[in-house]
């Protein structure tokens, strides 16, 4: 092989690796966890989770990247963007702590806030109410509730419960939401607090009759809350988000949208979330007319 010949050869080389270098996608890291039913990590409902059903979808609307999922705790995703790594992760909360290392998109989901979940034929000694106060079921009802110990019920409420902590009515105890369900049923308790979402979650999972519990509206706590996704605060961080909002206005109106957003609430619980979807989330997510 004469000189000329090789200079072509190293030629090709270098121009098909500047090619690919030119043609190469970022690699978006998204975050999961074990915590269903957000994401389910294990078992015959591995992916199933709200926050995994969204991850895929989002995923495949950004075929410009590449993506990769790696399991990490929420506190491991913060550090992360703290540290100027990109990490993105659906169902998040916003809050301006994280604000500072993340930039968030539009919220692109909402679920019904914590719920008082009760025996129905406690519900109906009450007289069926629509919604209950932290206050009326310590001190007018005197019903027995427990709370997961370790747990934020959130900046409302935790200031509420513990007023009643003192009181033998309300415990804490090292108990899931399944645990829970098993002492409600027992009638070991007369309620406790939980999430529309993980508690449906926990009676389609157990195999229980849904009749049997009733979630009632907490009057101290707002009916909804708004879900947003994370990236960290780097260029492809911002990038992510900008295509992120981009879907999300072309499709949070659709109907599969909202089959995502509803997929592990009971028909009672999705038509009350609905109306909040089309009221709340709908006119504060989509770029006005």
């Amino acid at each position: 092989m004469n000189v000329m010949q090789s200079i072509r050869n190293l030629c090709t080389v270098v121009l098909a690796v500047i090619s690919l270098a030119a043609n190469a996608k970022d690699t978006v890291i998204w975050a999961v966890t074990d915590w269903p039913p957000y994401f389910i990590t294990e078992g015959d409902l591995k992916g199933q989770g709200a926050g995994d059903r969204f991850t895929d979808y989002f995923i495949s609307r950004l075929p410009e990247f590449e993506h990769k999922k790696n399991h990490m705790s929420f506190s491991r995703v913060d550090k992360e963007a703290k540290l100027g790594r990109t990490t993105c992760m659906t169902n998040r909360f916003y809050t301006e702590e994280r604000a500072k290392h993340s930039v968030f998109t539009k919220p692109y989901a909402i679920s019904l806030s914590l719920k008082i979940v009760l025996l129905k034929d406690t519900f109906l000694r009450l007289r069926e109410p629509e919604q209950l106060s932290i206050q009326s079921i310590n001190e007018n009802y005197m019903l027995n509730g427990v709370l997961e110990l370790g747990r934020s019920y959130g900046a409302t409420l935790d200031p509420l419960l513990e007023q009643y902590l003192v009181d033998p009515n309300l415990t804490k105890r090292r108990a899931n939401t399944g645990q829970l369900l098993d002492m409600l049923q027992l009638k070991r308790m007369d309620y406790f607090i939980e999430y529309p979402l993980n508690f449906n979650y926990m009676i389609q999972t157990k195999n229980l009759d849904p009749d049997k519990f009733v979630n009632v509206e907490i009057s101290e706590s707002p009916p909804y809350v708004l879900i947003w996704m994370s990236c960290s605060k780097t260029d492809l961080g911002r990038a992510v988000v900008e295509r992120l909002n981009k879907v999300i206005d072309a499709e949070i109106a659709t109907p599969d949208y909202w089959q995502r957003i509803a997929y592990w609430l009971s028909d009672k619980d999705a038509k009350m979330l609905e109306r909040h979807y089309r009221e709340n989330l709908l006119p504060a997510t989509l770029p006005a007319q």
